[in-house]
């Protein structure tokens, strides 16, 4: 039987929007990634919740379970807390490619958040009205919630991530008693490495599950820091007993007093935050421990943490003497 061709000509298209947002930028930003992970939803409101893995070549997926799915893209740039670029063929289920760009400027506490998605493909221009129709909800929905968010910290009287360039104050104290930890440990570049994301992706199924776990709370654990990068663990406590999985390690960490800060927000804003811990450590008349056996920062997640929209509240621990 001849094969019959039917000849179709590549179309595209192009939706822009533009929104100002009372808030400040960073909030907007964590807004973004927030709307377009697990609180994503249709504009009839039925819930589409997506995961987005905030980091060079990170997927945007629809996860089934049972290993079913659907992928939607991949982050192509992302510079927080003013781009975001993901491509791919979104929700085509044909030849089809897509970019997606979130652009954001700040000026006197407003946020202008520029948003552009081109596409080409087959049938596109059958989709435009639906496309434009999902992406005004969207925005919509990323203007709320970042509302809601720079309400939120006016009233516990919280700062927002842009002063992390102002000097911190630490919240307590901490005489650490020491404990082992397990878990998966690489070096990676300083600043915000997104192999420690990836790292975090292998150790979170075994969370839960090490054999002699303690508690439920997760650490990441940093030593060395210095410029030419940082040993970091992802891990949790145990007791010393027991063999491990393949691939994890066990290390020893000694009693030790810690400095705490809180971290509010995303992780990948943790750097920003680290700059105004140092700069606090400067006036508060703590000073840095420098030991190679003790770690230079432990980061403490537990249930303040979200580790689906991987933000929250989290702990930093500094040494000091």
């Amino acid at each position: 039987m001849p094969i019959m061709e039917q000849q179709q000509a590549i179309q595209t298209f192009e939706i822009v929007k533009e929104e100002e947002i009372a808030a400040p930028i960073d909030i907007v930003f964590e807004s973004i990634l927030e709307q377009m992970g697990p609180f994503n939803e249709n504009p009839d409101k039925t819930p589409l919740p997506m995961k987005l893995e905030p980091w060079p070549g990170g997927r945007w997926f629809r996860d089934l379970g049972n290993n079913a799915g659907h992928w939607w893209g991949n982050v192509q740039a992302i510079k927080p807390p003013f781009l975001l670029e993901i491509c791919g063929p979104l929700f085509m289920s044909y030849p089809a490619a897509s970019n997606v760009q979130y652009r954001l400027s700040e000026e006197n506490g407003i946020t202008r958040l520029k948003f552009v998605h081109r596409a080409m493909g087959w049938s596109m221009v059958d989709l435009t009205e639906g496309a434009d129709k999902g992406w005004s909800n969207v925005i919509t929905k990323i203007h709320e919630r970042a509302l809601r968010s720079n309400d939120r910290f006016r009233i516990e009287g919280r700062s927002s991530h842009a002063a992390g360039h102002s000097p911190l104050k630490p919240v307590r104290l901490e005489r650490f008693k020491g404990m082992t930890a397990a878990g998966l440990k690489g070096r990676f570049a300083f600043g915000g490495d997104p192999q420690i994301g990836e790292q975090w992706n292998q150790f979170s199924t075994h969370i839960g599950k090490v054999p002699g776990q303690v508690g439920s709370t997760a650490y990441g654990i940093c030593w060395n820091l210095d410029e030419g990068g940082l040993d970091c663990m992802s891990a949790v406590e145990v007791s010393k007993e027991g063999a491990l999985p393949s691939g994890l390690v066990r290390e020893d960490i000694p009693a030790a007093t810690f400095a705490v800060f809180l971290h509010h927000g995303h992780v990948s804003e943790i750097p920003k935050t680290m700059g105004g811990i140092y700069e606090g450590l400067a006036t508060s008349g703590y000073e840095l421990r420098r030991d190679k056996n003790i770690p230079g920062l432990i980061e403490l997640y537990d249930e303040r943490f979200d580790p689906q929209t991987l933000s929250g509240e989290v702990e930093l621990w500094i040494p000091v003497k």
